[in-house]
């Protein structure tokens, strides 16, 4: 019965860590989305998980967890946001009739 809770605890931190990595990712992805940069958004939060990283706060497994998630989701999301970028500026200069004049 023991070796359930371990396991369970330890699914437990797991599932949850990374549901919480997902959830910061999705919040710095959407508010840099609002000012038409997404991409700057994985850089800030690489830059969030080293300064807290640097200090003693991670003595929990949990918050651990979520950082080396996070960090891991923000890599993969950097040039994920950058062709969002282009693809939004190469969108939105098609919108306008009179676009192609002006280029």
């Amino acid at each position: 019965m023991n070796i359930l809770s371990i396991v369970g605890e330890a699914a437990g931190t797991i599932i949850g860590s990374v549901a919480a990595a997902a959830v910061l990712c999705w919040l710095c992805w959407a508010l840099f989305k609002l000012v038409h940069h997404p991409e700057w958004g994985a850089p800030t939060l690489l830059i969030m998980i080293t300064l807290t990283c640097g200090r003693t706060v991670l003595h929990s497994e949990f918050l651990s967890m979520t950082f080396i998630f996070s960090a891991l989701a923000a890599a993969l999301a950097w040039p994920e946001g950058r062709a969002w970028r282009a693809d939004h500026a190469r969108r939105k200069s098609n919108a306008y009739p009179g676009a192609a004049m002006w280029k």
